[in-house]
């Protein structure tokens, strides 16, 4: 499948991310490694690898993953940090977290204002989340 696009979420390590010609979005899997897990396939692996893999997509010879799993996953994966004893994880995971953090954020932000119907007019969702990561990016 032809990739029409590609951009990156600034706010989010500069994450890359590419449109094909069916509109769907996809990341690559060696872009969640460089950009998210610093390159360290053993974070990688734990964190991302098995939950993702039945999702993988062979686009131009490369893995990649639709973006909308991967958001979700991420999302479970800050989550789940919340519930571990901040004294326990290794800086990799502490440095994992605190890049996922805004995302969670983010979705928690659209989830709000679905809940309390408080999207204003001609704003969507996706307009929400970008919103969002940018502020969380000043934070």
């Amino acid at each position: 499948m032809q990739i029409i696009y590609s951009g990156n979420m600034s706010e989010l390590s500069n994450l890359p991310f590419h449109v094909l010609l069916n509109n769907h979005t996809i990341i690559f899997k060696r872009h969640v490694l460089d950009f998210i897990c610093n390159n360290n396939k053993e974070l990688f692996t734990e964190f991302f690898n098995t939950p993702l893999s039945e999702y993988e997509i062979d686009i131009e010879g490369e893995t990649s993953y639709p973006l909308l799993v991967f958001v979700n996953h991420a999302n479970d994966v800050n989550c789940d940090s919340f519930e571990k004893d901040r004294n326990t994880i290794s800086e990799k995971e502490r440095e994992l977290y605190k890049k996922l953090h805004p995302l969670t954020m983010a979705l928690a932000k659209i989830g709000a204002k679905k809940i309390f119907n408080e999207f204003e007019e001609n704003e969507t969702p996706m307009v929400v989340f970008e919103k969002e990561l940018i502020t969380q990016a000043w934070t």
